[in-house]
């Protein structure tokens, strides 16, 4: 058996929205004995809602805490600036510090939030005035990071990024001929294609 507390704060680069609501949000999993976990785990990520995090339950049964923690970027990872994300990461762990009262904190980077707690790691272990560093980090089904990820999704059909009508006929996944089910070789020479950054044609 475990609970959950909800837990909001401000950020010291974010107040409070217009209607109420705090930037930075989250679930404390813990055991439901009422008996305070000495250690706390917390995982965020670029845009993804990490409070009912899979881990939360299952850990807070085994007597560790967990925080799934989110920024004021849960959800809109378009607007997406690093400072302000480990800003907010830093209010979480405070929190789990001097609120929760853990004895150590675990960063645990889950997935595209790896390179993410990673970076706050680093910046907090450099002696970033805001950001108090994990005792242990953790990276999980980690992806390579956001440039390469993003890059992989492009279409490499587009054959000019200032001109998205200009296309290699040869690489539409779109198109009928080429599938579903899409043949050995189209995906071999799409994912080289995807691969590398394509460069707008001069």
């Amino acid at each position: 058996m475990s609970e959950r507390l909800f837990v909001s704060s401000v950020s010291p680069t974010a107040a409070r929205a217009g209607a109420g609501g705090h930037p930075c949000q989250g679930i404390w999993h813990r055991d439901g004995r009422g008996t305070r976990p000495r250690v706390g785990v917390i995982a965020s990520h670029y845009e993804v809602d990490f409070a009912e995090h899979y881990l939360g339950e299952l850990l807070a049964r085994r007597g560790v805490g967990f925080l799934g923690w989110n920024t004021r970027y849960r959800g809109a990872g378009t607007y997406f600036r690093l400072d302000h994300a480990l800003t907010d990461i830093g209010v979480g762990v405070r929190w789990l510090r001097e609120t929760a009262g853990v004895d150590a904190v675990v960063l645990l980077g889950n997935s595209g939030g790896a390179s993410l707690m990673a970076a706050y790691q680093a910046r907090a272990r450099a002696g970033a005035a805001d950001l108090v560093p994990g005792d242990l980090f953790i990276s999980l089904n980690a992806h390579p990071g956001r440039p390469d990820v993003l890059t992989a999704w492009l279409d490499p059909s587009v054959r000019d990024e200032t001109d998205p009508t200009r296309r290699d006929p040869d690489l539409d996944m779109f198109e009928p001929a080429h599938g579903p089910p899409y043949l050995a070789g189209f995906v071999a020479r799409k994912s080289s294609m995807g691969s590398t950054s394509p460069r707008p044609s001069r």
